[in-house]
């Protein structure tokens, strides 16, 4: 690459399971959070030195990814539980009192499958605001369904 000028700084790609496959051939490590190896090592051509390529999912598409899966199973366990309902409870909440609690929350969020695309709906759904509002239902207002 260097015959070209060119200087690649990092493998960016979507969540394809060959992607992950691929990288891990070339040393990568995802598996444990801890043990994250994001970065692999190959020889130049010149000057006999060694080059660090970094490895990233694109942050887009992991987004898109997590909030079609959560709709889809409806749930999801990391270091805590992920439960779709919430999200659709903290929904109907706001259509039966006809107000939004400091969030953009709305039915295009909870119905988002014509639009599984659209990274702004993701990243709103996972917003700290959203977060935050069926904290203070659950905390706070202590409503049973959250």
């Amino acid at each position: 690459m260097e015959e070209n000028n060119i200087n690649v700084i990092s493998l960016t790609f979507d969540g394809l399971e060959s992607n992950f496959a691929m990288s891990k051939l070339f040393g990568c490590s995802f598996d444990d959070t801890k043990k994250l190896k994001t970065s692999f090592i190959y020889p130049s051509d010149e000057n006999n030195e060694n080059k660090s390529e970094a490895v990233i999912s694109d942050p887009p598409h992991m987004l898109k990814l997590v909030r079609n899966t959560l709709g889809e199973k409806k749930s999801l366990f990391s270091t805590d539980f992920i439960d779709w309902k919430y999200i659709e409870a903290l929904h109907k909440l706001q259509q039966i009192e006809n107000l939004h609690l400091a969030n953009q929350l709305r039915a295009i969020h909870i119905n988002f499958t014509k639009r599984k695309m659209k990274v702004k709906l993701a990243a709103q759904l996972f917003s700290l605001s959203i977060a935050d509002t069926i904290e203070y239902c659950n905390v706070k207002l202590k409503l049973k369904e959250f």
